[in-house]
């Protein structure tokens, strides 16, 4: 079926198995509501097993923006998942580039123990038995493009309690998107997308029991000790550690941070702050010509804390 959105926009759903049971929340046009119920099954009982069911509300006229509510995810039957709410604010276009674009999850709870299936009843339970048979979680993205100065960011914020912290920061400049999508009948597309410049990428993963139950599920699987697989795992970080200042001094740095991470947890950074912007086809060109210089070059940085 398809919804005409604030604006004009027009929003299609395309249902690959099962219908997805839709409950229409006001304010929502009065000549679109009934197409909506009729089209998507809102007859039909949303317990069905193995379908998704949720709301889509379409926010006040003052406040433009799409919500979902109330969805629901289930794998072999079981309820996988539920998301008490995911809101998108209205998405501003420069031709076909969105200039703007947040999208927040909240309240959402997941059962890790439905994707592993009753034939894995030993990984089932050490999941349960680390609280990831009811892991709570929210996110945010947020990206931003300036068609003048051709700056992009990426900014991703997750948490699942319990379980792990995660936060993307990523930033370019210099995407030339009329010349990208002008070059493509002269061959230029691809000199242009070269010439955009990464300004900086940082990655947080913050360890609560993700490190522990990797291995507590690793060591269920091949029939090993988990505390015993982790030690191996340090082993080898520190060989790397050893051999890889061969190829650059930075390796030894982060191969203790890796191996520091997984002995203890904490949280490990990952992060490339070049002091001036690089280009993409500065990037490719190194890594090709010296690996060892583009580490410098981005100045990579791995760090445990």
């Amino acid at each position: 079926w398809r919804a005409r959105l604030d604006g004009g926009a027009e929003l299609d759903l395309v249902v690959l198995a099962d219908p997805v049971f839709v409950d229409l929340v006001e304010p929502v046009a009065a000549d679109v509501a009934p197409h909506l119920a009729g089209n998507a099954g809102a007859d039909k009982a949303p317990a069905e097993a193995g379908r998704t069911a949720f709301d889509i509300h379409q926010a006040d006229m003052a406040e433009p923006g799409t919500e979902i509510l109330g969805q629901e995810m289930k794998v072999n039957g079981k309820l996988a998942s539920t998301v008490g709410r995911t809101a998108m604010d209205p998405i501003d276009f420069y031709h076909f580039m969105p200039k703007k674009v947040r999208i927040i999850s909240e309240d959402s709870v997941a059962d890790l123990t439905a994707y592993v299936g009753e034939e894995n009843a030993e990984i089932a339970e050490i999941l349960k038995n680390n609280g990831l048979d009811k892991v709570k979680g929210e996110s945010e993205m947020l990206y931003s493009f300036d068609p003048k100065s051709g700056d992009i960011k990426l900014d991703l914020d997750g948490d699942a309690e319990g379980l792990y912290g995660m936060t993307l920061n990523f930033s370019m400049t210099d995407f030339d998107y009329d010349a990208i999508v002008g070059g493509a009948e002269d061959g230029t597309s691809q000199q242009a997308l070269m010439g955009a410049a990464l300004k900086g990428l940082k990655l947080e993963i913050d360890d609560e029991k993700l490190l522990d139950t990797g291995f507590a599920i690793a060591g269920a699987i091949t029939e090993q000790d988990p505390a015993t697989l982790r030690q191996n795992v340090i082993g080898i970080l520190a060989i790397g550690a050893l051999q890889g200042g061969q190829f650059s001094p930075r390796i030894p740095e982060y191969a203790t941070a890796l191996s520091t991470f997984v002995g203890e947890g904490g949280t490990l950074t990952i992060e490339a702050a070049p002091e001036e912007p690089v280009t993409v086809g500065g990037i490719a060109a190194a890594g090709q010509a010296n690996p060892a210089g583009l580490l410098e070059t981005l100045n990579v940085t791995v760090s445990q804390d």
